[in-house]
């Protein structure tokens, strides 16, 4: 991976806001967490490798599903994030987790070696997807599962993109382009499933997976998306308080297409679901 991501994730207040997020983020992705675990057929007693572990959300649920018995394994390219992560298992009391920094395409895992494996949102952050794709399944035992979670397209996830909308309107985007332009690089119709084929996976299915943010009003919408993630602060990096003003009341504009009757906002937005299997010899 480029330099970019890794800045991107490692500053203290990148770690620090995804710590704050960090039970929002457990109630929006719930679901489709529980999802990807499926997919991916984690049982008590599996060895498990979560590729961008970020903070360890889903590692801390992945962990509990394999049991004392069953391991994880924490890869992130962020050592800051590893470091956040490493509080979090110990927080949550577990033993069966170990973690590694290391960008997914360089890894040098042991073949065969994983009962299952799992990549919640991060692939499409990779500049080569299909090659860090090809690591992971190198990694897997012959007939275990990768199951992985990417953002489906622009449209479909309007939380995220009308922020980036409104920027690109304004002829105000950064360049070189911002990390949050690869949030939905791997959206488009047939594009994750191309790179999982192409990756030497077999048994592939994507499918999509609805996820719906809920806020008490436009307001705090705003708010939260002001507070935003590190790729979003990277976006509005070069804007004036001015221009940053002007986008904040765009955003505030198009986002009452989303509000109910009682005030409250509820925007719907979508993952893809991708799972393929290492073949069988």
């Amino acid at each position: 991976m480029t330099s970019q991501p890794v800045q991107t994730w490692a500053s203290a207040e990148a770690v620090s806001h995804w710590r704050e997020g960090a039970a929002r983020r457990a109630t929006v992705l719930h679901d489709a967490t529980e999802q990807m675990l499926d997919a991916a057929g984690l049982r008590p007693g599996a060895r498990v490798l979560d590729l961008a572990a970020g903070s360890g959300d889903q590692t801390v649920v992945a962990a509990r599903r394999v049991g004392p018995t069953g391991s994880v394994l924490a890869i992130d390219i962020s050592a800051s994030m590893i470091a956040a992560a490493q509080e979090a298992f110990r927080a949550a009391g577990l033993t069966n987790v170990e973690t590694l920094v290391s960008d997914i395409t360089d890894l040098h895992l042991e073949p065969e070696s994983f009962d299952a494996a799992i990549c919640r949102l991060g692939l499409m952050f990779l500049p080569s997807p299909e090659a860090g794709l090809r690591r992971i399944r190198e990694g897997l035992k012959p007939g275990s599962r990768l199951g992985a979670l990417v953002w489906s397209s622009a449209d479909r996830n309007p939380y995220m993109s009308t922020v980036v909308s409104i920027v690109r309107e304004m002829g105000k985007m950064p360049d070189p382009p911002p990390t949050i332009l690869r949030a939905m690089s791997l959206g488009a119709p047939g594009a994750l499933e191309r790179a999982l084929v192409a990756a030497g996976f077999e048994d592939v299915s994507v499918r999509p997976v609805p996820i719906v943010r809920d806020f008490a009003s436009v307001d705090e919408t705003i708010e939260l998306l002001r507070e935003g993630s590190s790729p979003q602060q990277e976006l509005l990096s070069g804007l004036s308080e001015g221009e940053r003003k002007e986008v904040w009341q765009q955003a505030a504009r198009r986002l009452q297409a989303f509000r109910k009757q009682d005030g409250r906002v509820s925007i719907p937005g979508e993952a893809l679901l991708g799972t393929g299997k290492r073949p069988s010899r």
